[in-house]
Formats: structure tokens, C-alpha cells, sequence
């Protein structure tokens, strides 16, 4: 599938005074060529400041593909001017790399019809087995959601793989303190 948007994954935080942070920038993608980067805060899109209505405004500012966006944003404490083109984006459902023997599956979303994601995903576990890999980082950082039965493959798959009971997933909070 694909949107109008500019290639971000952004975290609202209400709860810390309204700011939008970017959470992750698609390889290739428009954000990336107009130099937005992961921990950029949003402070305003087109002039109009992000607070509340920070969600009505990117729906607003995303509808015209084509169309240049201004965003201010903040980094490194300083305050920079970004232009980023709306585009049609080729959503990305999952990178994968294997490290020795070592696999690495990133899952970006599960919003994808259930044939392309069980291809996808079957294909890159067949892939990495038949390169030796013996074990798997399985990364949904980034993931936007989706289809819930999509979800339920991926952890079917790992759950049926063994008899033996083993750690499937853990959460670790990014702000959490240890």
C-alpha cells in the first residue's frame, strides 16, 4: 500500500507540553532528503504552532501531493527551517540483515493485506534460515500497528517454533529510568 505524507513516524506527547517528536524517518523518503532526523521536535507546520490540534494540522498540511510543507523544529536547542515535499510513499513493511549469525527483522507496520505481509514476512524467515541464522532481533519500535491477525502470525510463528518455553517479547520503556 501507500499515503501522502512525507516518510515519518511521529510520537505526540501530549503530556509534555504538546510536542511532536519524530520517532523514525523512512529510508529514501522525502523527510529524509530535507534532512529531518530521529529526536527532531515539531514546533510548528506552515506557521501554525503544534499543540493540540497537531494532528488536524499534518492532516491538513499532507493532503496535496506535491505540496511543500514548512516545518519549524527544534534541535540540538536550536531552531531550524525544514521544507519537506508531500509525495506518495511506498510503505515499507519490514527490513531485514543478518549479522554473522544473527538475524535482524524490523517490522514497520501490520498494515498491510494479510496475503503481501505473509509473504513478506515467511519469505525473510525462510531467508534467514537458509543463510544459518541461529538467532533473531525482532524489532517493532517503529511499528505503526495494523492488522491485528498479521500481529498474530509473526507471534504464532515464534510461539509454535518450540516446545521449550522462551522469552517472545519484552518492553523497555525509551524514558524509562533505570
Amino acid at each position: 500500500g501507500s499515503y501522502k505524507g512525507s516518510g515519518v513516524i511521529i510520537e505526540y506527547l501530549e503530556v509534555k507540553n504538546n510536542i511532536a517528536v519524530i520517532k523514525y524517518v523512512f529510508p529514501h523518503s522525502p523527510a529524509e532528503k530535507a534532512g529531518l532526523k530521529i529526536g527532531d521536535e515539531i514546533l510548528s507546520v506552515n506557521g501554525k504552532p503544534v499543540n493540540k490540534n497537531f494532528v488536524e494540522l499534518v492532516d491538513e498540511a499532507m493532503k496535496a501531493e506535491g505540496k511543500e510543507v514548512v516545518l519549524s523544529v527544534k534541535r540540538n536547542d536550536k531552531t531550524i527551517s525544514v521544507t519537506v515535499t508531500v509525495a506518495q510513499i511506498d510503505v515499507t513493511i519490514m527490513r531485514k540483515e543478518i549479522f554473522g549469525i544473527i538475524g535482524y527483522l524490523a517490522i514497520y507496520t501490520f498494515n498491510a493485506s494479510e496475503e503481501r505481509f505473509g509473504i513478506e514476512f515467511y519469505e525473510a524467515l525462510a531467508w534467514m534460515k537458509n543463510k544459518g541464522v541461529k538467532s533473531l532481533i525482532l524489532d517493532l519500535r517503529y511499528n505503526t500497528g495494523g492488522d491485528l491477525n498479521n500481529a498474530f502470525r509473526v507471534s504464532d510463528a515464534f510461539s509454535l517454533a518450540t516446545s521449550e518455553p522462551r522469552l517472545i517479547t519484552q518492553t523497555k520503556l525509551r524514558f524509562e529510568k533505570n
